[in-house]
């Protein structure tokens, strides 16, 4: 895995402050994999994962608990079990029925560090910037730089031997979307079409 240092690097000054940090992006550009990477660098600053709250709200088994009320109910639960500081991680909360009550109520009612990801267009509109104004600060995830693309390549395909101007052309070929360099070029272009 491909260690996204520049948006870390972004990232840390903010951790533990009041705002809540959103991390948008197109879809399948390294927000969920950012997130992971937010949690290991939490963990190399002695934060305890106990304090760690994460929910993929993309996968079906979340599906039920999509309404902001329950899923405030079970963050609380596990506030008061946890009886600290807590880092909630809420990966694709667009999916989530009126998330930016969800969002402001955890912030108002927790000792919490909160980080969420979705796509641009959902979380950004005037509606919701006006809603948590002044509450968070945005992060907009690209594409993998070519640097990193090859590191991924390289990592994930290291018998394809390929020098640069091969691995440029894959780049272009695939636009530098991180999912894309564990599947062949076949692969790949099925997955694209």
């Amino acid at each position: 895995m491909v260690i996204r240092q520049a948006y870390l690097d972004k990232i840390k000054p903010f951790i533990g402050t009041d705002l809540i940090k959103i991390i948008t992006g197109i879809r399948r550009s390294g927000k969920s994999t950012l997130l992971t990477q937010i949690m290991d660098l939490l963990k190399s600053m002695e934060i305890s994962e106990d304090q760690f709250v994460y929910y993929d709200l993309e996968k079906e088994d979340f599906s039920r608990k999509l309404n902001d009320e329950i899923l405030y109910q079970e963050i609380t639960t596990q506030y008061k079990v946890i009886n600290k500081k807590i880092y909630i991680f809420l990966d694709e909360i667009q999916k989530v029925e009126n998330w930016k009550k969800l969002v402001n109520s955890l912030k108002v009612n927790l000792d919490s560090d909160i980080y969420i990801t979705g796509s641009n267009s959902q979380l950004l509109s005037s509606e919701q910037s006006t809603f948590l104004a002044g509450r968070y600060v945005q992060f907009e995830i690209f594409p993998f730089s070519f640097k990193e693309f090859s590191l991924q390549y390289q990592e994930v395909r290291p018998l394809d031997n390929l020098n640069q101007a091969q691995l440029f052309l894959k780049y272009v070929l695939f636009g530098g979307m991180p999912f894309l360099a564990d599947y062949s070029p076949w692969q790949a272009m099925e997955v694209l079409t």
